[in-house]
């Protein structure tokens, strides 16, 4: 199965509210992409996240998990990001048991007071978990 944006070989053929992709890691030809800003879909197009009220070990570990990724390596914000647009979600609080970002609580989409210096950018351990849906298996 194709992770949207995040180690995919063809591009998707649907993107659904809530799908996340990487932007502008560093990886090398033909690597999986396990790096970059941090994307969502919503209304039509991708925006970025901000950085604030997020965590490494909670709202970083439920990025890894929801690109199918077991740990985040990185977690940072994209003090040179070249963004434009749309930023999507601020005051991210995830408890960290969440299969997907748009699960954690925020500001509400597109309610932020954040500007692309505040983007998050992340790095995911390239180990693939073992079923990124069930984070409760043994």
């Amino acid at each position: 199965s194709s992770r949207v944006g995040f180690g995919a070989t063809t591009a998707p053929t649907s993107v659904d509210t809530g799908d996340l992709r990487l932007v502008g890691g560093a990886y090398e030809l033909g690597d999986p992409i396990y790096e970059g800003r941090v994307e969502i879909f919503y209304a039509g197009e991708f925006g970025t996240v901000c950085d604030d009220g997020a965590q490494e070990h909670l709202e970083g570990q439920v990025i890894c998990r929801q690109l199918g990724y077991s740990t985040v390596l990185e977690f940072d914000y994209s003090s040179e990001s070249t963004a434009t647009g749309q930023i999507w979600l601020d005051d991210l609080a995830c408890n960290g048991d969440e299969s997907r970002l748009e699960q954690c609580s925020h500001a509400g989409w597109g309610n932020e007071n954040c500007g692309h210096s505040e983007d998050i950018y992340i790095r995911c351990s390239s180990d693939i978990a073992s079923d990124p849906d069930d984070s409760d298996s043994p």
